[in-house]
């Protein structure tokens, strides 16, 4: 996962293999690009905190299936 600070009103979180986890009905990771990645965005740190269990959660099974294999 890498950070994308390209926007002045917002942090992305680039998510290099999110395709792999599910976020479910949170609709947190969006885009659909051919290598994968998806993008969590964030506009304040209140949007962040209200997500914090489900980034926790998509964080971890990402980790858990990049150790995979």
């Amino acid at each position: 996962m890498v950070f994308n600070l390209f926007r002045k009103d917002a942090v992305r979180l680039v998510f290099l293999k999110g395709v792999l986890v599910d976020d479910g009905a949170t609709g947190i990771l969006q885009g659909d690009h051919a290598d994968g990645r998806r993008l969590a965005s964030f506009s304040s740190i209140k949007e962040v905190n209200k997500n914090k269990k489900t980034l926790q959660r998509l964080v971890k099974e990402l980790l858990q299936l990049l150790q995979k294999g």
